[in-house]
């Protein structure tokens, strides 16, 4: 599993940025019934990560929604093509409180492709008005292996 550590602002040692790392977990027995309806969403919540965000030269964009108090983001992925594809993720709704000026907003979602899972992982920047992203995709490796394959890209979504 890849971990994301999204630092939005500097703490202890740690800089701002994107930092990587390689989760491995070992299987303990069987999995207790998963019910995913804890994640039902209600009503839009007022927060600066709602709305649609565009991709500079690109035909692509995003269109967000923090579904919840505790931060969960439905949304879209719309394509150059027209074709749109379903966005479940996260975000802290609590950053403002923080007290720092201008802060930023750590936001994190999915997206299911047809043949792969996409992870992007970042922050608004709420001084440039951006929502600056880094999208990770896994590449397959044999069981054997223990080193990470993946690529990342940078992507900077404006209003």
């Amino acid at each position: 599993m890849i971990n994301s550590l999204v630092a939005t602002t500097s703490f202890e040692q740690i800089a701002q940025g994107d930092y990587i790392d390689k989760l491995s977990f070992n299987r303990l027995g069987d999995v207790a019934f998963f019910d995913p309806n804890w994640l039902n969403a209600g009503e839009k919540v007022d927060n600066p990560i709602n709305g649609y965000w565009l991709l500079p030269g690109s035909e692509c964009a995003l269109e967000l929604a923090v579904v919840s108090d505790y931060g969960l983001i439905q949304g879209q992925l719309l394509l150059a093509d027209q074709s749109t594809i379903a966005i479940q993720g996260f975000t802290d709704t609590q950053a403002s409180l923080l007290g720092e000026t201008p802060w930023r907003q750590s936001v994190s979602f999915n997206v299911c492709c047809e043949t792969q899972i996409l992870s992007f992982s970042g922050y608004l920047d709420v001084a440039c008005n951006q929502l600056k992203l880094t999208r990770w995709q896994a590449h397959g490796t044999a069981p054997g292996d223990e080193y990470l394959q993946a690529s990342a890209a940078a992507y900077h979504f404006v209003r």
